[in-house]
C-alpha cells in the first residue's frame, strides 16, 4: 500500500481561521447501507463507494473526504501490481450527460494496456454533474478515453454527501457552515506534489508498517500553516510526523464567505507516494 495523504477540514469557532486536516487514509462509512451494486469501503475514515456488478470484474470507486471539494474516481479492471507501469498526466474526468473537469490522472499499465485509471479533480461542481450521469469517463492525453456506465448516480451522490455531513459533525465541523462558504481554501501548489517515496518513515519501511494517520493543519487568514497535530489514535505516529513536517511549508488560497471576507477552510487532496517496497 502506498502513502496516501489528504487534507480534511474541521471548522473552529475562532473567527477568521479554519483548520485543515491532513490524513494518510483508507475510508470508512460505518452504518451506511449499501446501494444495489454500490458498496461502502468500511475500513477507515473517509466516504467511499464502489460499484461492482455480478456480471463484471470491473470496479468503479468514488471517494470523498469530508471537509473537502476533492473527488477521487478509480476505474479498475485488474488491481495494479508493483511491477506495473504508470503514466501520470494532467487529464480530464467527465460525467455523461454532464461536464468534463480537469483532473490529475494516473494509469496503471501492463504491456501498455491500461488496467486501472485513477483521477482526482478539485472541481467543486463535479459531484453535482455526476448526480445526473449515466456514464463516467477518465481521459489521459496518451491513451484512449476510458468510459464506463454508472448506475444510481443520484443516489450515490446523495449517500456520499450524507456520509460527509455525518463525519464532519463527528469531527466537530458544521457541515451547513462548510457548504455555505463561497469558496474553500485551495493549495497554491498540489499537496501530493510535496511528497515522494523518500518520505516514507525509515523505521516503518524497515518493519513493514502501514498505518492510518490523520493530522490537523491550522491555517491562518494569510494562508500559512499555523500548527499541525495528529487527531487520531494510530499506534504508529511516524506518518503524521512526516505529514506535519512537510505540510507546515504549504500555502493555501484563503476561503471566502458569501460577503467576500477571507477565511481559511478545509480542502481535501489525496496523494499516493507509492508502496514502501517500490
Amino acid at each position: 500500500m502506498g502513502l496516501t495523504f489528504g487534507t480534511l477540514g474541521e471548522e473552529r469557532a475562532r473567527v477568521g481561521q479554519f483548520p485543515v486536516l491532513l490524513g494518510l487514509l483508507n475510508a470508512v462509512a460505518q452504518g451506511e447501507p449499501d446501494l444495489g451494486d454500490w458498496h461502502w469501503d468500511r475500513e477507515a475514515p473517509v466516504c467511499s463507494l464502489r460499484q461492482q456488478t455480478p456480471s463484471s470484474s470491473e470496479i468503479i470507486n468514488v471517494t470523498r473526504t469530508p471537509g473537502n471539494d476533492e473527488t477521487e474516481v478509480t476505474i479498475t479492471s485488474r488491481p495494479p501490481r508493483v511491477d506495473d507501469q504508470t503514466e501520470s498526466r494532467d487529464g480530464w474526468i467527465g460525467s455523461y450527460p454532464g461536464e468534463k473537469s480537469a483532473a490529475d490522472v494516473t494509469l496503471y499499465l501492463t504491456d501498455k494496456v491500461p488496467l486501472e485509471a485513477y483521477a482526482v479533480t478539485q472541481n467543486p461542481s463535479f459531484m453535482q454533474s455526476l448526480a445526473g450521469a449515466s456514464e463516467i469517463e477518465i481521459s489521459h492525453p496518451k491513451f484512449a478515453p476510458i468510459r464506463r456506465p454508472i448506475r444510481l448516480a443520484a443516489a450515490v451522490v446523495d449517500a456520499l454527501r450524507k456520509c460527509e455531513d455525518r463525519k464532519m459533525r463527528e469531527w466537530g465541523v458544521d457541515p451547513v457552515a462548510w457548504r455555505a462558504l463561497r469558496s474553500r481554501p485551495i493549495p497554491l501548489k498540489p499537496v501530493r506534489a510535496r511528497f515522494s517515496n523518500m518520505d516514507y518513515p525509515a523505521d516503518a519501511l524497515a518493519q513493514g508498517i502501514e498505518a492510518d494517520a490523520v493530522t490537523r493543519l491550522d491555517v491562518g487568514p494569510d494562508g500559512r500553516v499555523i500548527s499541525c497535530k495528529a487527531v487520531n489514535s494510530a499506534n504508529y505516529k511516524g506518518f503524521a510526523d512526516v505529514a506535519c513536517r512537510i505540510l507546515k511549508g504549504a500555502k493555501f488560497r484563503p476561503a471566502l464567505m458569501e460577503w467576500a471576507t477571507l477565511f481559511q477552510h478545509p480542502i481535501c487532496s489525496t496523494l499516493d507516494s507509492g508502496s514502501p517496497s517500490s
